[in-house]
């Protein structure tokens, strides 16, 4: 396992970098803020806090031989991961109900369904709802300790007393199945209305203007976009929630086993972004009008 510590040197650096960058650009200019950019910049937070705090304790863990910061020290990494990648899940699963009921609304108004105030209030709501799943084992409802490896924490998911089984319950169904099922259910019905718009054999859809089919469709691929983020997310959690689940339902998991799915569910702080960088044309745009090179280079070709 060699590859541990340049592998998490790279995602802390990188997404310190890139989700500073992120809540920089979004937040130069309120003005010109939008709703959807209200959730990325709360995702991004997160995900700096993690690259920035979280995944460098595991770092320094790797460097040495042993657990270097104790039980308490554990306990706090821990927390902070699962609390972390809670707040990013969650945002993406607002941010696809927002767009599936925005999306909605545009067959009759030109606003997002949330204001701008309300999404604030919606993320901060998601963050204390995340804080609610992720304090109980601080205080002994199950409990966080070190996994495999003597690298990073995590639940005890081994612990198999009954009030460890009600938590992981909680778990999964607050860090898992409900975000999987609200971005489910919003993005089944965003693309039975992509399929209606692409079809325009939607009486309401075929008496709308020009204007209002165009707005439409913007929605329906900034929609489409976000779904890349999910993807991205669930991609880097989904083998660490099999293999968490095998070890609660009995079955024997290696060492490796774990831990690997465990390293790997980090590089959801880093996926989101390159994702958002690499697809998204508008934040580009800004980006290469925050940055001072790209400013630079910009007045030196006119």
């Amino acid at each position: 396992m060699y590859a541990v510590v340049p592998y998490l040197a790279f995602l802390s650096v990188t997404g310190s970098f890139l989700n500073l960058l992120v809540c920089v650009v979004l937040l130069k200019d309120m003005r010109r803020m939008r709703v959807q950019d209200i959730f990325l910049v709360s995702i991004s937070t997160g995900d700096f806090l993690a690259s920035s705090v979280a995944i460098p304790i595991a770092l320094k863990a790797a460097l040495s031989s042993s657990w270097p910061f104790g039980l308490s020290g554990c306990q706090v990494h821990a927390f902070l991961i699962y609390t972390l990648g809670l707040v990013s899940i969650t945002n993406l699963a607002a941010l696809a109900l927002e767009k599936f009921l925005t999306i909605v609304k545009c067959l009759y108004s030109d606003e997002h369904f949330f204001t701008r105030l309300q999404a604030i209030c919606v993320v901060a709501g998601l963050w204390v709802y995340c804080l609610l799943i992720t304090i109980p084992p601080l205080f002994g409802w199950a409990r966080y300790g070190l996994e495999p490896g003597n690298k990073t924490c995590s639940l005890r998911w081994d612990d198999d007393g009954p009030a460890d089984d009600a938590y992981y319950g909680v778990m999964f169904g607050g860090y898992f199945i409900l975000p999987l099922a609200l971005m489910v259910f919003s993005y089944f019905r965003i693309f039975k209305i992509m399929h209606h718009v692409k079809a325009m054999n939607l009486q309401c859809i075929l008496q709308l203007s020009h204007n209002k089919r165009a707005l439409l469709r913007k929605h329906i691929q900034s929609a489409v976009f976000f779904l890349l983020l999910i993807a991205g997310y669930l991609m880097a959690w989904t083998p660490y929630t099999i293999a968490t689940l095998s070890m609660v339902s009995g079955a024997k998991v290696s060492d490796n086993g774990l831990m690997i799915p465990s390293l790997f569910a980090k590089t959801s702080f880093v996926l989101n972004p390159i994702l958002y960088t690499l697809v998204s044309k508008r934040f580009r745009r800004r980006m290469a009008a925050t940055l001072p090179c790209s400013r630079r280079n910009g007045v030196e070709q006119e």
